[in-house]
């Protein structure tokens, strides 16, 4: 069950709840160190390219991703799409919607919807991570599962000013950057989990703590040396621990909105363009590289 990695890095909204850190641009390559890095795919279509690069979205300071190909198609990309634009996820107003569709209604708590076992997890968790209880308990289960995995990543030096689409919105150079959804879209398929799978979903948050907790750091490895098969895997495996119906809506269902996206730029003016999206929704079966390649595209990279 290895939920806790793919809140971090395979998803875009990152709920600020710890403080954040001064910013920092990812170390260059080392000629004299190479490393295998995240891959960069391309598609041509006339005089139009399309690049994608899959991204983490919150990392440690160690984390080494800048590419040679990588730099290439920024230079190249004359538009930049991320799966939200940026500072969205961060922004007031998304601060807010989360704090509304991840209240309790008045009256109930937390541990009121927890079995006797898990609400007993919470505590423990709690009190290591150093969360206030009574903040969780005035939170969803879903709502509570996010600001747990965010504030034990922060816990191991993880943060979204490190990640990828925070370090390259710095690097824009004035061009014009768009994202492919919105935060409400994000939040809204966890808010619309029902009682008894938003349940599931923070047990399965939980125990991932307390049997795993480096999974994240395991992850990250994965991602920083190009391995996307095993990027693939793993979040497979992560939304699966819930039910195929959360799979499909976060990974599936998204990946065709994303390649439908790709096709779009390919059909329409001349212009180069970046897509940034999640490192999970790339590769793998259900991946967009997959998907678009199966729709007859030549998709280059690995």
């Amino acid at each position: 069950m290895r939920l806790f990695p793919i809140f971090v890095l395979c998803l875009t909204l990152i709920i600020a709840c710890g403080p954040r850190p001064a910013e920092r641009v990812s170390p260059a390559p080392d000629p004299a160190h190479p490393f295998s890095a995240p891959p960069v795919w391309w598609v041509d279509k006339g005089e139009t390219r399309v690049y994608f690069f899959g991204s983490a979205h919150a990392l440690t300071p160690a984390a080494a991703w800048r590419s040679e190909a990588l730099d290439e198609a920024l230079t190249d990309a004359e538009l930049i799409l991320f799966e939200i634009a940026p500072g969205a996820a961060q922004s007031p107003e998304t601060l807010a919607l989360f704090a509304d569709l991840g209240a309790n209604p008045p009256g109930t708590t937390l541990s009121a919807q927890l079995s006797p076992e898990d609400a007993a997890r919470l505590r423990r968790v709690a009190q290591n991570l150093g969360l206030p209880m009574e903040r969780l308990e005035a939170m969803r289960p879903w709502a509570a599962a996010q600001a747990i995995a965010l504030t034990s990543a922060l816990a191991q030096g993880v943060r979204p000013a490190w990640g990828v689409e925070a370090v390259l919105a710095r690097d824009l150079g004035g061009r014009p950057a768009l994202g492919l959804e919105t935060p409400e879209q994000q939040l809204q398929v966890f808010a619309g989990l029902s009682p008894e799978r938003e349940g599931r979903l923070l047990t399965l948050t939980l125990t991932q703590l307390e049997s795993d907790r480096d999974r994240i750091l395991e992850a990250e490895a994965a991602w920083s040396r190009g391995d996307s098969a095993a990027i693939a895997a793993m979040s497979r495996e992560a939304f699966l621990a819930l039910d195929q119906a959360f799979y499909e809506a976060m990974i599936t269902e998204r990946n065709r909105v994303f390649a439908e996206a790709a096709i779009s730029r390919l059909s329409g003016a001349d212009q180069d363009v970046l897509i940034i999206v999640g490192a999970a929704h790339l590769s793998g079966p259900d991946g967009v590289i997959a998907m678009l390649r199966a729709r007859g595209y030549e998709v280059q990279g690995p």
